[in-house]
């Protein structure tokens, strides 16, 4: 009985891994979708590959702390200014298409 708590735990860690990885490579935190992984082992890993990937959202500073946030965000994380949504010449470029330009730029 003992050999299968063990195969289902070696199971776990390596689908909470896995998990973990994909959601730091969509930009997200390896910690919570490690948790998420070893507690739900394959749902987890599928719900970390359908979740949104942080790295293609737009970008933009506050205008107080000069802090790189969101675009979609109501509230700056550093300074808690309320933040109006940025009109289009606040915009920067997500962190994929800054990617692609310096890739663009050494090719």
């Amino acid at each position: 009985m003992l050999a299968y708590g063990g195969a289902y735990a070696f199971f776990a860690v390596c689908c909470a891994i896995g998990a973990g990885y994909i959601g730091k490579t969509r930009g997200q935190s390896f910690w919570i979708w490690f948790t998420v992984g070893l507690v739900l082992p394959l749902l987890g890993n599928l719900a970390a590959a359908l979740s949104r990937n942080e790295n293609d959202e737009p970008r933009r500073l506050c205008p107080y702390c000069q802090t790189v946030c969101m675009a979609y965000q109501a509230k700056c994380m550093k300074c808690a200014t309320e933040l109006d949504y940025p009109s289009e010449d606040q915009i920067l470029p997500s962190v994929n298409e800054l990617r692609a330009m310096r890739a663009a730029g050494r090719a």
